[in-house]
């Protein structure tokens, strides 16, 4: 059982335009190591049938194993450059964590 799962929900204005955000290369493989190592789950991603919201949730197994992965400095980075991008693209991003 995951002790935080952390979602995030991107919401755009119109599709055709505006792609969502897309991770980078080093962002992914982070996800990966805590994934592989037994520390997160698999990364769930889902598009709304009418294109216009993308939902991605990753679930942590411990609360050291999720602060570890705050502290990442590609994690914040990561953090950073989705709000930027999203702000300029007027995609709007909602992160849950429960």
């Amino acid at each position: 059982m995951a002790w935080v799962t952390r979602t995030l929900t991107q919401t755009r204005t119109n599709y055709t335009d505006t792609d969502f955000y897309e991770p980078s290369d080093n962002f992914l493989e982070c996800v990966k190591t805590y994934t592989e190592s037994g520390k997160a789950g698999s990364v769930v991603e889902t598009i709304s049938d009418d294109g216009m919201i993308k939902t991605s949730v990753l679930s942590f197994y411990e609360e050291a194993h999720f602060n570890e992965y705050k502290a990442e400095a590609i994690v914040q980075a990561e953090y950073t450059t989705r709000q930027t991008y999203c702000s300029t693209n007027n995609i709007t991003e909602v992160v849950v964590q429960s």
